[in-house]
Formats: C-alpha cells, structure tokens, sequence
C-alpha cells in the first residue's frame, strides 16, 4: 500500500516537473528535493537499503553533470541544464536499469525533435520521462 502511494506520488511529482520545465526551462529545488525524498521512500518500501543502489543514482547524476561541465567547456553552451542533472539521481534511484535509459532515449528524441523543428534548445525533462512512460509499459 504505501509503495503504491509512493510510486503515484513519484509520477505525480514527474508530471509536474514536466510542467515546470514546458513552461519555466527550470526544475524548482523544492520539487528536485520532493522528488528525491519520495524515490527514497520508494526504496525502502520495497526493502531496498543496498547503498550501491543510492551510489549508482549519484554516480548517473555526476557522469551527466561532468558531460554537461566538459560540453560547455568545448563549445561555450550548455547540453543539459542542472535540473535535468538534478532529475537525474531520484529517477535513478527509483528507476535503477530504466532511469539511465530513459534519459539516452530522451535524449535521442530530443535531439530528433530539435532537428525536425530547427530548434536549439527544447525542455529534456518531457523527453525523458515519456521515454521512462514507454520502458515501464513495454516490461509490462
């Protein structure tokens, strides 16, 4: 009962992220931190204390934040802004194999996108959580 509450929170909580970056291109600390306290009580719902689970999640979040530092180093803009690095480690964490996933195919769509619509810049995190949309229905 509670790990269904907390899965419907985590998706409530995406959702709105989605919202927040469409409209703001920005993912508000207080929605990364609600985020993250509700991955963490989908872990332990489930029973799960392995800390190389929280490493992981942390490590996906630092290898996109090295990528974006060494990106803007070589081109002077920016890949990826820091809300999506700060989206990163909750949906890792409560998605271990399908969270690093659905941000490469999100970014993959995103690109698609960017080039279909000759734009620059697009919001990622729409992207990545409808790529985590289609893996979680595909293992269905």
């Amino acid at each position: 009962m509670v790990a269904a509450a907390a899965l419907a929170l985590f998706w409530g909580l995406m959702a709105a992220a989605c919202v927040f970056d469409l409209r703001e291109r920005i993912l508000p600390n207080r929605l990364s931190l609600a985020l993250a306290v509700t991955a963490c009580a989908l872990v332990a719902a489930a029973g799960l204390t392995a800390p190389a689970r929280f490493a992981w999640a942390i490590g996906f979040a630092a290898v996109l934040l090295v990528s974006d530092v060494a990106f803007r180093a070589a081109t002077g803009v920016s890949g990826i802004g820091m809300g999506d690095v700060k989206f990163a480690a909750p949906l890792t964490l409560a998605y271990p194999l399908a969270g690093p996933a659905a941000f490469l195919l999100g970014f993959l769509a995103l690109a698609v996108t960017g080039a279909l619509m000759r734009r620059r810049t697009l919001p990622c995190i729409p992207f990545v959580v409808g790529a985590l949309a289609i893996i979680c229905l595909a293992q269905q």
